[in-house]
């Protein structure tokens, strides 16, 4: 998806350009620790792993600044806004 649109937008780049990776979950796969009983939970593991690593080269690869922002869930909307800030700050 990301390299359709970088693809249509190429003219509107420049240095100041981010890409913005919602709801990333290699941190949280990475710390996913599972009992070698657990095969197709691994498996899992590791195909999203696989996912957000293919995603993750694709952004670095084809774009020079990427941020990256973890799921946020909240029922409050400032609470939201708040979490991606400190997200952003980090």
């Amino acid at each position: 998806e990301a390299g359709s649109f970088r693809g249509q937008a190429i003219k509107f780049m420049h240095g100041d350009s981010y890409l913005a990776v919602n709801k990333t979950l290699i941190r949280q796969l990475e710390n996913w620790e599972l009992p070698d009983t657990e095969s197709d939970l691994i498996n899992l593991k590791k195909s999203m792993l696989t996912k957000e690593q293919r995603v993750q080269t694709f952004a670095r690869k084809n774009f020079e600044k990427v941020l990256n922002f973890p799921e946020v869930l909240s029922t409050s909307p400032a609470d939201h806004v708040e979490k991606l800030c400190r997200a952003w700050e980090s």
